[in-house]
């Protein structure tokens, strides 16, 4: 792959947190890259151009818990990876952009002072199930790395990520071909965004709820012709049948299961463990689980 030549930009911002927050419908940021490459668990393609295109007003999350900490507690990540690592790094009150793309803008944490990286500090909790110690790194933030690389120019990236009282430290290498892969992505969601046309539908919550928030209320007496989409009507329609099926055969497994156990209150075989008990009301109550699932 010949690699292309790009020209970066630099512009001094007054104050970082401004520009983050009242200029985001003008330019695709960092933060956005996960939900434009399907790796965001929190937000969908779908909502980001709802957002971008002034159809719903993103939430104002900064007073949320997680957020909070994570704002106050970043010094101390940067503080802590600078002591584990020995690389002093400092914040950067520039934006990051690219001429042949002015719709990529990075606002990044902390760049380093003597060394050509950046960091990206994150603080999460246990909630998060990311095995950082044996290299794992999530996709969303891995993508919001190679997007800081792209703007800045740089190769390198570190991760540094507070997880309640754990501390990892990722190294990302610059992937040169997973940029351009985002490139044409970003150039395609961009151009939705400009010509607001909506990005293709997913299965996601975040799509579903942003949906009812365009569309919360309908308008008595209306028609809308469906004929563009009898096949989705025949698929669900389908898939109805599908489940139903799956269930009566669900219920005829248990079922077995219960005639063997009769009134034993728990159930054994290599790989699963069935209990089916009394609850409150008296009520006896079927389950089954593996037997990894608690560890057993």
């Amino acid at each position: 792959m010949v690699k292309k030549k790009y020209h970066l930009t630099k512009t001094k911002v007054a104050n970082l947190e401004d520009d983050i927050k009242n200029n985001r419908q003008d330019y695709i940021g960092g933060s956005d890259i996960g939900s434009i490459m399907g790796a965001s668990p929190w937000k969908s393609a779908y909502t980001l151009w709802a957002e971008k295109t002034g159809l719903i007003t993103p939430e104002d999350i900064s007073d949320k818990e997680a957020v909070w900490w994570g704002t106050v507690e970043e010094d101390l990540v940067a503080k802590r990876f600078t002591m584990k690592t020995g690389i002093k790094v400092k914040k950067s009150n520039y934006a990051y952009g690219v001429e042949e793309y002015p719709y990529l803008r990075g606002h990044i944490d902390r760049i380093g002072v003597k060394r050509n990286v950046g960091l990206e500090c994150k603080t999460t909790s246990s909630y998060n199930k990311t095995k950082y110690d044996e290299g794992e790194v999530p996709p969303y933030h891995w993508w919001q790395c190679q997007f800081y690389m792209f703007v800045t120019g740089m190769k390198e990236w570190y991760l540094a990520t507070k997880r309640d009282n754990q501390f990892y430290i990722s190294s990302i290498q610059r992937d040169d071909e997973a940029i351009e892969q985002m490139l044409i992505a970003c150039e395609d969601f961009w151009e939705h965004v400009q010509n607001g046309e909506p990005v293709e539908i997913d299965d996601s919550d975040s799509t579903a709820e942003t949906i009812q928030e365009l569309y919360p209320e309908e308008t008595p007496g209306t028609i809308c012709d469906l004929a563009d989409s009898e096949e989705y009507l025949i698929a669900i329609d389908t898939l109805n049948g599908q489940k139903k099926n799956i269930e009566t055969q669900q219920e005829l497994y248990k079922n077995h299961i219960k005639s063997v156990m009769q009134d034993s209150e728990r159930g054994e075989t290599e790989n699963y463990i069935v209990t089916w008990k009394a609850n409150r009301a008296g009520t006896r109550v079927f389950k089954i689980r593996k037997r990894e699932e608690k560890g057993e």
